[in-house]
């Protein structure tokens, strides 16, 4: 039900068993499910292109330098009030995204739903500087 969705995502297969280019088979899936006029695909070290998004979904590398830098990246873009939804959380073989998710809470963030191994953390109405 988005009105846009911005992909963020080396593109290279990196955390999977068999490396290799994935944007043609992420392409070929937005196209198959009908999305591809909402969905642009942008390469991690690229600019995310602004204005300010509601929500952000975190599902990269699990360790816990990766997933704070993800954050830092996110809170960049993220509308005040937004929401940050970490998938594996409290996954036992991946501590570093309940860490990373931890210290938002102590920074005033809030958790508002766990489901299975997906958290979804609310941005305060003004976003620290540092997190």
């Amino acid at each position: 039900t988005a009105e846009s969705v911005t992909a963020v995502d080396y593109f290279d297969g990196r955390g999977t068993p068999s490396p290799g280019d994935t944007l043609p088979e992420f392409n070929r899936n937005i196209e198959r499910y009908g999305v591809a006029d909402k969905v642009t695909a942008v390469h991690a070290d690229d600019s995310i292109p602004l204005p300010a998004y509601g929500l952000a979904f975190i599902d990269a590398a699990h360790d816990y330098d990766s997933v704070a830098a993800d954050i830092k990246r996110c809170l960049e873009v993220l509308k005040p009030g937004g929401l940050l939804a970490f998938h594996d959380f409290k996954h036992p073989s991946h501590p570093g995204i309940e860490e990373a998710v931890d210290e938002l809470l102590i920074d005033g963030f809030e958790l508002i739903s766990t489901t299975q191994t997906l958290a979804v953390v609310r941005t305060p109405a003004r976003v620290p500087l540092e997190v």
